[in-house]
């Protein structure tokens, strides 16, 4: 004589189990503080990954700051382009007096761009430092 056992559909066999798992999991999560957070990323993470976190982060913050500091020696600006127009009337053309060609040094509005010290000095430390901050990536 054989005997047949009924099979139970495994549909949903273990979902009683994942959800009191994901609760307790979501409990202990919310139910620590952050020193304790912080005190367990100590125990379970190593120092040179928990270093290399820092470091991106840190990366993710200041990126835009350096990056606009590296691109400022090409920020020029034009102030008078030394023409009149129809619309203006005569005399605002006699008074454009700051009148170059390739603007004026934002950061240094007595400074024309590209002439002195701006194209001696300031260039080639612009130059340097966009390729230094926005020619080179972080390779993990």
């Amino acid at each position: 004589m054989t005997t047949v056992f009924a099979q139970a559909p495994l549909e949903g066999w273990f979902e009683a189990d994942d959800e009191a798992r994901n609760a307790r999991i979501t409990e202990e999560k919310y139910s620590l503080t952050l020193f304790e957070k912080f005190r367990l990323m100590d125990k379970y993470m190593p120092l040179h990954l928990q270093l290399f976190a820092v470091l991106i982060n840190s990366f993710f913050v200041l990126y835009e700051g350096w990056a606009s500091a590296a691109l400022s020696p090409f920020a020029c600006q034009d102030i008078d382009d030394g023409t009149v127009l129809e619309s203006e009337e005569y005399y605002y053309a006699n008074y454009q007096q700051a009148v170059n060609s390739r603007g004026y040094w934002q950061l240094n509005m007595n400074q024309a761009c590209y002439k002195g010290e701006h194209l001696s000095k300031w260039t080639p430390i612009g130059i340097v430092m966009s390729i230094i901050v926005c020619g080179t990536t972080v390779r993990v």
